[in-house]
């Protein structure tokens, strides 16, 4: 009974012995893995860094675009009101005066 033991007992020693054997392999291979992934992974986050400075970059051209396209435009639309009320006083006035001669020249041609 006690050979039946030592054999068994060999056995569940060789099986943890074998397992925490490949569990050191899957952790060397894993690290040598990790190791791969950062040396190609630090060359891709600095080029990601200059991308996103670039972007940056245009983004504040596109911003002073925008700025100088808003103040144009409040320009024009300032403008367009002097222009307004310059016109569209002596036009009032001009309509004005040409209902009065027409009312004028309604009541001559009655009176003749």
């Amino acid at each position: 009974m006690q050979v039946l033991y030592f054999i068994l007992w060999v056995i569940v020693v060789a099986a943890i012995s074998y397992a925490l054997f490949q569990l050191g392999r899957l952790f060397n291979e894993t690290r040598k893995e990790i190791t791969n992934i950062s040396r190609e992974l630090v060359p891709l986050i600095h080029k990601l860094n200059e991308s996103v400075d670039q972007v940056n970059k245009e983004l504040e051209r596109v911003d002073t675009v925008v700025a100088q396209v808003e103040e144009l435009s409040e320009k024009v639309n300032t403008g367009v009101e002097v222009l307004k009320s310059v016109i569209s006083s002596p036009l009032i006035k001009l309509a004005s005066i040409s209902a009065g001669v027409k009312k004028a020249i309604e009541v001559l041609m009655k009176g003749k």
